[in-house]
């Protein structure tokens, strides 16, 4: 949720919204890449609500994402992963479904990802490094199917069983689908990944830093916690640089 709030329109908590300043309905939320992938938006209501009661009109709702992300990365790490989250953050009041092609997709090659991550400022080091949360989430078999020959050939077997339709979800990491850890480049190396964008990172390129993070023990957590560091101050909104920025009372929905 927080990568995908981020890359679009930066961290403003945009990704949230189901009505906007436009008063359009077609959101972000309801781009290609969230529609019926993206969850966790009780989630941060209900902290929002809580937050709201103590002390309104404070902390926003990208803030909560921001920190929603940081201690999901630390609790399903084993507590191995800290990530110094700054806050300040203010809320947009735009969010445009179409603007979601800024995310790199589950198809991109790698000079697609690297060139999406560099538009974000970001390197191509934080890119492989970014992707490593792939370990966890599930994904829609309609952004791998097309894969299953390319796999290793037991895991494309229970894929192919898994995924009787395209709009079924699955574990993204097959090995430790609930842990945070450094599993994922392993996977890659195995292929044992589903994504395009995955499966390009065992390229000449980035299987160094790949083979790296899956065999040097703390390596990738030590990345991790910089680059999202690094993320999440894409785009940030202030009061003070962008007009309209605000923090919202109701995740969902601007203020009025």
């Amino acid at each position: 949720l927080f990568f995908h709030d981020c890359f679009v329109r930066g961290c403003d908590g945009s990704v949230l919204l189901n009505t906007t300043n436009s008063k359009n309905s077609d959101t972000e939320r309801e781009g290609p890449p969230n529609q019926n992938s993206l969850r966790g938006f009780e989630v941060v209501d209900e902290a929002k609500a809580a937050i709201e009661a103590a002390c309104p009109d404070t902390v926003s709702c990208a803030d909560i994402v921001a920190y929603a992300a940081r201690d999901a990365s630390y609790f399903l790490s084993d507590r191995k992963i800290n990530i110094q989250m700054p806050g300040g953050r203010y809320d947009g009041r735009e969010s445009f479904s179409n603007e979601t092609d800024q995310l790199p997709g589950p198809f991109s090659n790698l000079t697609a990802l690297q060139g999406s991550f560099a538009a974000k400022g970001l390197t191509s080091d934080e890119m492989v490094t970014l992707s490593g949360a792939h370990t966890i989430g599930r994904a829609r078999c309609l952004f791998f199917s097309s894969r299953f020959s390319e796999m290793d050939s037991a895991l494309a077997a229970k894929l192919r069983a898994q995924c009787g339709n395209d709009n079924n979800n699955v574990n993204q990491d097959d090995v430790t689908p609930d842990v945070l850890d450094k599993q994922y480049y392993q996977n890659v190396v195995d292929k044992k990944v589903l994504f395009t964008s995955d499966a390009v990172l065992n390229s000449t390129e980035t299987i160094t830093q790949v083979t790296e993070n899956a065999n040097m023990a703390g390596a990738w957590e030590r990345k991790f916690e910089k680059a999202m560091e690094t993320m999440g101050k894409i785009g940030v909104k202030t009061i003070g640089n962008q007009q309209g920025a605000e923090i919202r009372k109701v995740c969902w929905r601007v203020n009025s």
